[in-house]
């Protein structure tokens, strides 16, 4: 295979062209041999071992972003939460606000909620 087939190769995968997984998994498999194969010059070799540190590269951005996307979509819920339960308390929905507090003591959300102390009454209200 020549070096210009292994750099297209490199470029699909680091530039995330619209390849279906099969045809990505090939190609890692094609790159991989190529690197392991002693046949080869080892400038064959070192641009398939190029591509492929490339390709992990970009796989490690994906799997980062992707947990920068949850962890700000938890810290939005937990922010609209506390809006909520502040509103509630504000306008004497205990109910509102209990059920937020039990909501938060379940999961390991980072925002607080402030209640009141004591039971409701039938109305919700403290």
């Amino acid at each position: 295979m020549i070096i210009a087939d292994t750099r297209m190769m490199a470029r699909a995968l680091t530039e995330r062209w619209p390849i279906t997984s099969q045809q990505r998994e090939l190609m890692m498999r094609v790159l991989m041999s190529i690197a392991a194969d002693q046949k080869n010059s080892p400038r064959e070799r070192t641009s398939a071992i190029k591509a492929l540190i490339a390709a992990d590269a970009v796989n490690v951005k994906v799997d980062q972003v992707e947990q920068e996307r949850q962890h700000h979509a938890e810290r939005m819920k937990s922010d609209q939460l506390d809006r909520i339960a502040m509103a509630a308390k504000q306008l004497g929905l205990a109910r509102v606000v209990d059920a937020i507090a039990t909501e938060r003591s379940g999961s390991n959300s980072v925002g607080n909620v402030a209640s009141n102390s004591g039971g409701a009454d039938s109305n919700g209200t403290r």
